[in-house]
């Protein structure tokens, strides 16, 4: 950025960030490069595992901006018990606090009709002291699905900062 190297990554196929903020001033002009070199000699990079040149970005490339208060991880998995009725889903969650003092997350989760499903302490403090969370709700026979039905749940999360 503005002709200073701010980040590297080795691998052209697995997604990488890179945090731009100390170096963007609102208000002011900014260059940023993108540069790919291909390195046929290092498996890592690709063109020497296909045994081609691949070369050039094959993906999107976006430029993001995020509150100072946001989300930085929402993670989830789902268990089903050893009778394939009930289930856990598992939410780890992340938040970067940023000038505030406290923020919290409140989850809603939707069954495929969008009607709610309750959740116990669904909402989730983070202060100082706790950037990571996780969280298991068990949650009451699931409607199944499969390729051919696709029963779809929807997982929301708000958050809120500095509230009481």
């Amino acid at each position: 950025m503005n002709g200073s190297c701010i980040r590297s990554h080795k691998g052209g196929f697995t997604t990488w960030d890179c945090d731009i903020t100390a170096h963007v001033m609102a208000g002011k002009q900014t260059e940023i490069i993108v540069e790919f070199m291909d390195n046929i000699l290092d498996p890592s990079v690709g063109s020497y595992y296909a045994h081609h040149n691949i070369g050039g970005i094959i993906n999107s490339v976006e430029l993001i901006a995020v509150p100072h208060t946001h989300i930085t991880k929402l993670h989830y998995d789902v268990q089903f018990d050893a009778d394939y009725t009930d289930a856990e889903l598992t939410v780890m969650l992340g938040v970067e606090l940023g000038s505030a003092e406290q923020a919290v997350i409140q989850l809603k989760l939707l069954d495929p009709e969008q009607h709610t499903i309750p959740l116990d302490e669904a909402v989730i403090l983070f202060d100082s002291q706790m950037s990571l969370q996780k969280k298991v709700f068990s949650i009451a026979n699931p409607i199944k699905w499969d390729a051919e039905h696709p029963h779809l749940y929807t997982l929301r999360a708000k958050l809120y900062r500095d509230v009481a």
